[in-house]
Parts: C-alpha cells; structure tokens; sequence
C-alpha cells in the first residue's frame, strides 16, 4: 500500500483507539478520484455529496464509525 493508505489508516486507529472517537469524516472534491479511492481503501464508507463550506461547491462525503472499525 501507498503512503497515503497507511497514514490513514494510523490517523483512523489513532482516532478510535487514542481519541476515543465514534465517528470519523473525510471529504475530498468530487474530481480527487485518489482521495476518494483511498478512503474506500480504509474502509471508510459513502456518505454524501453536499457541501462543505463556502469556498467548496461540493465534497463528497465518507464516514467510518467505531462500531463498524472494531468488527474488522
């Protein structure tokens, strides 16, 4: 795997395992086809296509939660 596929996956576990979070978010622009790939490569899961801010159009949206991290 890539760099940018395991630094995500670092930053994931260090979220739920050292953070303590439940739910975690990534956006990419539509058009950042890599971005999109790797966060499907950590299992991260669809969410939308909404807007982010007033300087994005729109971002494509993906979540991963804790409950569904630790049943892999």
């Amino acid at each position: 795997m890539g760099y940018a596929t395991e630094a995500s996956k670092a930053i994931i576990d260090h979220g739920f395992n050292v953070l303590n979070l439940d739910l975690i978010i990534a956006i990419a622009l539509p058009e950042n086809k890599a971005s999109i790939r790797i966060m499907e490569k950590v299992g991260m899961i669809y969410d939308k296509q909404a807007p982010y801010d007033e300087m994005i159009r729109e971002a494509i949206w993906y979540k991963l939660e804790r409950r569904t991290y630790n049943k892999r």
